[in-house]
């Protein structure tokens, strides 16, 4: 069965030939029926024109010997190199087709070789064709094995290396000198040919790129890491191969878990490619990043603590200002200018503090005290500021006493910081429960609390300098993120550790802290005197509508709506002095109750509020009230939070503290339309 189309050869015509003659026992000695003979013929006719098809679509060459070493099968390929039809090479060794007889020998011999090892052989070697093409080609004989398990045939494979090879030359012609630099330089150094093929690589790139030269050149760079595939790295790669500009990036390899820097060159023959493993780098950057966030973080929550006390002060100020002969209101004015300062004093005791301890510069004075002193002292500061969030106060200690070696004025600031910070996150009406007991050798207090709660992520660097929970509706009663980490520091120059649980958001928190018992018993008892309970401030008389009406101006309904008692009845009392008709809403419910009998023409609101915030308030009262002047009133005053106050329908957005003319200015001389930026 031969093929006689014009200008095309078999493949499989040779062994068809070479079938169709065969005699009855050449074929198979138990078949005696020529037809079956006949059939067997056809058979493997059709098996061969199948391997046709399938070595034909590759551009490697491919082939069959048989165990005298001659081919029994020989793709297009292979054949078009020689120039040769498939009945003009089939059946034949190399030393048939003219290949020189060193290199005939040694291939015959390799051949030989397969069939008596069992092994397969890998060689490369140079040759030029009968067609006058020349190449360095890489070949593999490999055995085929039998049902009886022996060697049948060699199957071999050849795929041109000539480029590779080249390459290869020309990084030996650079010299000695130049392949010296390559691998003295600490940049990791590789090179890929047109084919993306690795030509060279630096014994630097070898470290950094887990494998060694032997198992990359050759090799192709997408086979070998897949995962620069659609990567940055890999659009790099193209623009200097494609476009021949270099360029330079740093990205993340998420094969390796590490950062790279990479410099691509355009070369003559492909890319080369510099690049370092900058991960530490990296990482260093992205602490430094992370610091800086954290820093301006801190001083723009340092300037909202800083404001929430000082706009109380400033209408303090101007209350006494223009308050006249009333006694009664001077003495609740001053009182809430003395809280509102002891406020700024905690805050900048706690600023240095932490300063002091960082810099080595607290000593401690340590004697023998009880721990039920440090935990009265500690209660008597928080107790306006627990009362203040309407919180239940629970204390359990035990009867008998719990002495400590330690620095009584610290011990007493570690659980004042644990209980305010308690206070802070509770919600309205929540409980506070402080509770010691002692194990053989140690104190062990717990503060625990029905509020915030804290999520997993944050139970350990809730105690680091600036560690806030990021819940910006509660950000105004955050506090600077100091105070923990100052309980952390103490506790632990106390010998002791501190400890925060929690379920999660909203589930509520508890902070353990335990520290060393005193180690030798004393027979003196110490004494203290009892904190004295501390009453609550008087609130401020509101004065009666008309009381203090001036007639130059006109009298307006005015809603104050501040989580913050001191600076919402301070404000009031100034808009009640100018006349002006006052109601006052702790919260965005009471608000709306008030408004909807009220009718206000004018809100002052707070953003940073339980519940429902500033924001949600102005778009509710915005629809209710078309026409009321919304002012927003707040300690934070980033260009953010003036956009959010616009977008949710506020009129004005003042950062605390605000000066009364300012606010006057604003009721009596409103702009006609639009958002008022101005920073107030």
């Amino acid at each position: 069965m031969h093929d006689h189309d014009a200008g095309k050869t078999s493949v499989y015509s040779g062994a068809a030939a070479a079938t169709e003659n065969l005699e009855v026992n050449e074929f198979d000695p138990l078949i005696t029926d020529k037809a079956e003979v006949v059939k067997r013929n056809l058979q493997l006719t059709a098996q061969v024109r199948y391997f046709e098809a399938i070595l034909s679509s590759i551009s490697d060459f491919a082939y069959v010997f048989n165990e005298q070493g001659r081919f029994v099968l020989i793709n297009q390929s292979l054949l078009d190199l020689w120039g040769l039809k498939s009945d003009e090479a089939l059946g034949k060794n190399f030393f048939d087709l003219k290949y020189p007889d060193d290199l005939a020998a040694r291939l015959q011999r390799q051949i030989r070789e397969v069939f008596e090892t069992r092994q397969r052989v890998t060689d490369e070697t140079p040759y030029i064709s009968p067609t006058g093409v020349v190449g360095y080609y890489e070949y593999i004989f490999s055995p085929f094995f039998g049902a009886d398990g022996s060697v049948e045939l060699v199957v071999g494979t050849t795929r041109n290396i000539t480029s590779r090879k080249q390459a290869e030359e020309e990084i030996k012609h650079l010299g000695e000198r130049n392949r010296d630099i390559l691998e003295s330089i600490t940049d990791a150094f590789f090179a890929v040919d047109r084919d993306w093929r690795f030509t060279y690589v630096n014994s630097q790139a070898e470290r950094l790129l887990d494998r060694t030269p032997g198992d990359l050149l050759g090799k192709v760079i997408w086979d070998v890491y897949p995962g620069l595939v659609g990567s940055e790295f890999e659009t790099a790669y193209l623009q200097a191969a494609n476009e021949g500009v270099g360029s330079n990036l740093t990205a993340f390899y998420p094969d390796h878990q590490r950062w790279y820097e990479a410099n691509c060159y355009p070369a003559p023959n492909g890319i080369t490619i510099y690049f370092r493993n900058v991960t530490e780098r990296v990482k260093v950057e992205q602490a430094l990043q992370e610091s800086d966030r954290r820093k301006d973080e801190f001083l723009a929550t340092l300037a909202h603590e800083l404001r929430n006390p000082l706009a109380p002060i400033r209408s303090g100020l101007e209350v006494i200002r223009r308050m006249g002969d009333d006694r009664e209101r001077l003495e609740a004015t001053l009182d809430i200018l003395q809280r509102q300062t002891n406020q700024i004093v905690h805050l900048v005791d706690d600023l240095l503090d932490i300063a002091r301890i960082s810099q080595g510069k607290i000593h401690l004075r340590k004697e023998r005290i009880e721990l039920k002193m440090a935990v009265e002292i500690a209660l008597e500061s928080s107790k306006e500021l627990i009362d203040e969030a309407e919180n239940e106060l629970l204390v359990t200690l035990p009867a008998e006493p719990i002495y400590l070696e330690a620095d009584l004025t610290r011990v007493a600031q570690i659980f004042l910081n644990i209980l305010n910070n308690a206070a802070r996150f509770s919600t309205k009406a929540g409980t506070i429960s402080l509770v010691a007991h002692t194990t053989e050798d140690k104190a062990i207090v717990s503060v625990k609390d029905t509020g915030l709660g804290i999520p997993p992520e944050m139970l350990t660097n809730i105690f680091d300098m600036f560690g806030q929970i990021e819940t910006p509706d509660e950000q105004t009663r955050g506090g600077l993120g100091i105070g923990l980490s100052v309980v952390r520091k103490l506790v632990e120059m106390h010998g002791g550790s501190v400890q925060a649980l929690s379920d999660g958001l909203g589930k509520g928190s508890e902070f353990v802290v335990t520290l060393p018992l005193a180690t030798e018993e004393s027979e003196a008892k110490a004494t203290y005197e009892s904190a004295e309970d501390v009453t609550q401030s008087a609130q401020l008389k509101m004065p009666d509508d008309d009381s203090a009406s001036r007639p130059e101006e006109k009298s307006h309904r005015i809603l104050v709506v501040d989580d913050n008692d001191d600076a919402a009845v301070m404000l009031a009392t100034l808009l009640s002095i100018e006349g002006h008709s006052v109601r006052i809403a702790h919260d965005g419910k009471a608000a709306l109750n008030i408004a909807e009998e009220f009718q206000p023409e004018i809100c002052f609101c707070d953003i940073g509020m339980p519940d429902m915030n500033g924001y949600e308030l102005a778009s509710r009262l915005r629809s209710l009230f078309p026409q009321c002047l919304l002012i927003s009133v707040s300690g934070w005053g980033r260009e953010e939070d003036r956009r959010r106050s616009q977008e949710s329908g506020f009129n004005h957005h003042l950062v605390k503290p605000v000066a009364f003319e300012d606010i006057m200015n604003l009721i009596h001389h409103p702009p006609l339309t639009g958002f008022d930026r101005r920073n107030v």
